[in-house]
């Protein structure tokens, strides 16, 4: 009996480290900043970035931006609200997403 008592609250620990650790290596504030899978199954090619923060109402982050040729590119990470690591990249070429990419959201 005490042995599960201490695998419950080990599991609970984890889980409260897990979502502190996501919050600091995401620098969100909240938990309602971060994306869900409903929200990203919502985002289609050609969408604006603003469409895309409307629908995650959260402005992400830009981890990649070039301009070749006049062709800018950018690519945006919105955290998730899986387990740590959780997250959504999409990239828009010249403001219009032209892919996106999941990994563990829920």
């Amino acid at each position: 009996m005490i042995f599960l008592i201490l695998v419950f609250a080990s599991a609970t620990l984890l889980l409260q480290i897990g979502s502190f650790a996501q919050q600091s290596i995401s620098g969100v504030s909240s938990e309602s900043e971060y994306t869900t899978l409903e929200e990203y199954n919502q985002i289609e090619t050609g969408m604006t970035y603003e469409q895309v923060v409307e629908i995650i109402c959260s402005n992400g982050s830009l981890t990649s931006e070039s301009n070749i040729m006049n062709i800018n590119t950018r690519i945006y990470t919105w955290y998730g609200n899986g387990m740590t690591g959780s997250n959504a990249n999409v990239t828009f070429v010249d403001n219009s997403v032209q892919a996106k990419a999941q990994i563990g959201l829920k």
